[in-house]
């Protein structure tokens, strides 16, 4: 079963996709407004033949939930009805500060920063759930 892996954002939303063990990066998408970028996602899931979808979910360190964690379970209960899909939230505090340094590390600049984050942050998001079901 294909796996789509969601990095939220309310200006882009990256994409990662996984066919077994490894995540990779796939898409950002420009968010116009929610609907139209779950129409787009439905989609890529429709084309992509997905048959699960990892939402990155944002927990604060204190585990208080925050006003970015309503927003992403609304957008994940809109995507679950539009897609049919099985939709798993997975805590995904500091992976936009990891994937900022990892592209750092391999000489990514500001402009190149901007389009790959997200994208990158979402194969981190979808990588940690699928190392999680392997234990």
């Amino acid at each position: 079963m294909r796996i789509l892996g969601i990095d939220w954002g309310e200006k882009q939303v990256g994409l990662s996709i996984s066919e077994g063990f490894l995540a990779n990066e796939y898409m950002t998408l420009k968010v116009k407004n929610i609907d139209e970028t779950i129409e787009e996602i439905k989609e890529i899931c429709e084309d992509e033949t997905i048959g699960k979808i990892v939402i990155g979910l944002p927990v604060s360190l204190d585990r208080q939930e925050h006003a970015q964690a309503k927003i992403v379970k609304d957008f994940a209960q809109k995507l679950k009805e539009k897609t049919n899909c099985e939709i798993i939230l997975e805590d995904e505090t500091l992976t936009t500060f990891e994937a900022e340094d990892i592209l750092k590390s391999e000489g990514a600049t500001p402009d190149e920063m901007k389009e790959l984050v997200d994208r990158f942050s979402a194969k981190l998001i979808l990588q940690q759930y699928l190392e999680r079901q392997a234990k």
